[in-house]
């Protein structure tokens, strides 16, 4: 769940170690949530498991007492218990209530994002449409061309009008009104949005061609215009000034010298 994190601690000792870093381990949980490793925004869906902690011995030493000690160290280790614990820097436990233990879980947690598969999620607009019968082809075309799904249509009785509901990314919302009357003549009305659903698109962002087939039509270096979530990326990364994969010289050998003749 966005915002917290949940932990099943089995003995309460563990619960006494847990206790001092558990601000900074929830502070880089919210960090790595609000802003994903793909384009700074906020995750939707994703669950984080946490299966082991380990804690330097340097920092047990100051929270726990000796027969706590025995209960979770092993008696073979105990013998090199006061050992490791002088050898250990002593500025391990202040370090992990500090900031760099929250960079580090961010990071890390984005890392293991990016070790599984991604998908983007992106908004969803509820679009209710009015046209005349003759200018009907005509919307369906420029909701064709914005990616959108028509689920309801009906007509008005003893009118040429038809009604219509459809889903309309929010990505592709942008103009679509001014299109919509220019297609139509002004026939359609103005689309009337409101805020829907989210919806995986299930394509893979950093697909790559491999087969036969797919290297035939797509070559050995994938066009990104073929890769919706791609181009969502790039477009978002490039809004927010971070920075993406684009080549400034695509083909240098056409370049040309233009001579000023004064």
């Amino acid at each position: 769940q966005l915002g917290k994190v949940y932990l099943i601690i089995h003995h309460h000792i563990f619960w006494k170690i847990w206790y001092q870093f558990h601000n900074s381990v929830v502070a880089g949980f919210d960090l790595c949530t609000s802003a994903g490793p793909l384009m700074q925004e906020p995750l939707h869906g994703v669950c984080f498991s946490v299966t082991h902690i380990s804690v330097p011995l340097s920092f047990c030493e100051k929270i726990l007492t000796r027969i706590e000690v025995e209960s979770v160290v092993s008696a073979d280790r105990l013998s090199d218990w006061d050992t490791l614990a002088r050898s250990e820097d002593g500025d391990s436990s202040s370090s992990m209530l500090s900031g760099k233990l929250i960079s580090e879980v961010r990071d890390f947690l984005r890392i293991a994002m990016l070790s599984c598969p991604l998908r983007i999620v992106e908004p969803i607009y509820d679009c209710s449409l009015q046209c005349e019968q003759t200018q009907i082809g005509n919307l369906y075309a420029v909701l064709t061309k914005r990616r959108g799904t028509v689920y309801k249509e009906e007509i008005i009785e003893g009118t040429m009008l038809f009604l219509l509901s459809a889903y309309l990314p929010v990505s592709e919302s942008f103009g679509f009104a001014q299109e919509l009357l220019k297609k139509t003549s002004g026939s359609g009305t103005t689309p009337q949005l409101k805020f829907s659903h989210w919806e995986v698109i299930k394509q893979d962002p950093f697909w790559r061609p491999v087969t036969a087939e797919e290297l035939e039509e797509f070559g050995e270096v994938s066009n990104v215009d073929h890769n919706l979530p791609r181009i969502l990326i790039d477009q978002a990364r490039k809004r927010k000034g971070l920075p993406i994969e684009e080549k400034v010289v695509v083909f240098a050998e056409k370049q040309r010298t233009l001579n000023k003749k004064k």
